[in-house]
């Protein structure tokens, strides 16, 4: 069983209930980090700037976040999309074993696809949110 780190709890723990009941139940079955977990809107326009988002107005900004971002552990780069799918589905799973609606930024039409939101340039592999 996997467990997680003390950042990863601090970010898990700015998060909705929801989310948090999902990755704790999420961490005994893969490992991954929570790299990111509520966001000051200062935060989310500087990120908008980096282009690390693309919007200000993001589910991190909302308190408690009703979003986080993780990577897979051990992490093999942001190209590994392998990897980001392989922890998604067992959110996915988890979340639909506990009754909560939630989605992965990889896949937001929620069609069991990645290629599509690549071409479309919305992929976002580490993203991981509430549905409301």
């Amino acid at each position: 069983m996997y467990k997680f780190s003390k950042r990863s709890l601090k970010n898990l723990s700015e998060c909705d209930d929801r989310l948090q009941r999902i990755a704790k139940e999420a961490i005994k079955r893969i490992d991954f980090t929570v790299i990111d977990g509520m966001r000051t809107q200062e935060e989310a326009e500087e990120n908008r700037k980096k282009g690390t988002s693309w919007t200000n107005k993001s589910k991190h900004c909302l308190n408690p976040s009703k979003a986080f971002d993780f990577i897979p552990y051990p992490f093999h780069g942001w190209e590994n999309l392998k990897d980001f799918e392989k922890v998604a589905n067992v959110l996915k799973a988890v979340a639909k074993e506990l009754g909560i609606k939630a989605r992965w930024g990889g896949d937001w039409n929620m069609n069991d696809r990645y290629d599509d939101e690549i071409e479309r340039g919305s992929y976002d592999g580490g993203h991981f949110e509430l549905m409301e």
